[in-house]
């Protein structure tokens, strides 16, 4: 590493004694195949840490970024059966044992079926939380044939018996992706944003001010223009 041009392969993952920051990759894909979508999501978590590893940190909050990154440990994978529900509970009790321990787990998936997993970690620490999702789609399908799937996440989330999801708001919609069904049943639990630019740290600030419970923010890949 040089010194005018570090890069995050050589902060992140370096003798931690006490992180931050934890990351989980979730390699499924099943989800994904229960709802008629083309499979390979599964090999996603290291694709997207590989060339996470060759950014930089941020030029202008470098100090406080590279901070966070000597905080922040290497990938570790789940170990996904195949069996989605049983992978999603494995899923949720890792990131449980991070909320425990004050540590963030940031989850790198796989299909969006990852959410439901990354829910029921706070569902297991009863804690309440905000969800916010950066997303072409709702993701709130039905299941398919008894079975949940990559679109149907967030329903399942809201209608947990948990309770524990406050708010849901969805960002960045593609208005031929959404019916109107899906867009009245999201329009009823929180915003609903269609395709247009939208302050991330505005949204948080208004959830951290206004409503009760933790925030988890997901982003499904297909709200990005390529």
């Amino acid at each position: 590493m040089s010194n005018d041009d570090p890069r995050l392969k050589n902060l992140i993952g370096k003798n931690i004694a006490k992180p931050k920051v934890r990351l989980i990759g979730f390699p499924s894909d099943e989800g994904v195949k229960i709802n008629g979508g083309r499979a390979g999501a599964s090999k996603a978590p290291q694709l997207i840490y590989d060339e996470l590893l060759k950014l930089t940190p941020h030029p202008v909050h470098i100090d406080r970024h590279i901070k966070l990154l000597k905080k922040t440990e290497s990938l570790i994978h789940l170990n996904c059966s195949g069996d989605l529900s049983a992978d999603q509970k494995n899923l949720g009790e890792d990131t449980a044992s991070s909320l425990s321990d004050q540590i963030l787990p940031v989850i790198l998936g796989g299909g969006h079926e990852t959410a439901f997993g990354h829910f029921l970690g706070y569902a297991k620490s009863e804690l309440s939380v905000n969800i916010v999702n950066i997303d072409a789609h709702t993701d709130v399908r039905e299941f398919k044939n008894g079975k949940a799937h990559s679109g149907s996440p967030f329903r399942q989330a809201i209608e947990h018996q948990s309770g524990l999801c406050k708010s849901y708001n969805v960002y960045g919609l593609n208005p031929a992706s959404v019916s109107a069904a899906h867009l009245a049943y999201v329009s009823n639990q929180g915003d609903t944003v269609f395709e247009q630019s939208v302050s991330v740290d505005a949204v948080l600030n208004r959830l951290n001010l206004f409503e009760e419970g933790s925030i988890m923010v997901t982003m499904d890949m297909d709200v990005v223009r390529q």
